[in-house]
């Protein structure tokens, strides 16, 4: 009796293993405290809507392929908030923040359910984030000292060619920041001594893609 052929290998339109180089673009949506301010009559939070509100973004971000469908990454994302809507227990700044901005550096890990076509994909980071609000005289407020700030992402991708892959991804993600600090004409008056950590958050919608170099499909 003759044996049937073996089916024939798989063929594969993403690469085995590669580098990863990508860019996202969309909209950063703050939310929750960014601290919490003590006072004789108690605790409150003080809301990040107070400081900025949501503006476009950019992400930038380079990792490798570990197999077809995981890749670790580095990232960099950056906002541009819009103006704030005031924080009236505040002794040291007065009025409404013009504009604001906030960074976020960190790695994660992504994960494609069908990294040659159209496919769900998931992301998970962890990094250092830091905020600021800009007022019309130049006076600052910072926070910073947030180590674990952390993502997560849901979305869907699509293999245009062996090369480029698109992209859209939604994400939320949360973290604490450790100090606040009012920068006024070169003096800082450091708000933590009046404050204790809050729980902040934020959201995103982007659309964006990937690049796969030096792609290896053995």
């Amino acid at each position: 009796m003759i044996e049937p052929p073996p089916p024939p290998e798989p063929r594969h339109l993403a690469p085995r293993t590669s580098l990863l180089l990508g860019a996202r673009t969309g909209w950063f949506i703050p939310f929750g405290d960014l601290w919490a301010r003590r006072t004789p009559s108690g605790v409150y939070g003080v809301s990040w809507s107070d400081y900025s509100t949501s503006g476009p973004m950019l992400e930038l971000n380079a990792g490798a392929r570990l197999s077809r469908h995981y890749s670790v990454f580095a990232l960099w994302e950056r906002a541009w908030l819009g103006a704030g809507n005031g924080d009236k227990g505040s002794n040291t700044l007065t009025g409404k923040a013009d504009h604001g901005d906030t960074d976020f550096w960190g790695a994660g890990v992504r994960a494609s359910t069908n990294p040659d076509g159209l496919g769900f994909v998931t992301e998970l980071a962890v990094g250092y984030r830091r905020a600021r609000a800009i007022y019309d005289n130049g006076d600052e407020i910072q926070f910073t000292n947030s180590p674990f700030e952390t993502r997560l992402g849901l979305g869907a991708d699509f293999r245009l060619n062996g090369f480029v892959t698109l992209s859209s991804l939604a994400t939320i993600g949360f973290g604490q920041f450790g100090t606040i600090e009012t920068v006024s004409k070169n003096l800082i008056h450091d708000e933590t001594r009046y404050a204790q950590a809050d729980a902040h958050a934020w959201a995103t919608f982007t659309v964006g893609g990937h690049f796969d170099l030096f792609g290896s499909k053995d």
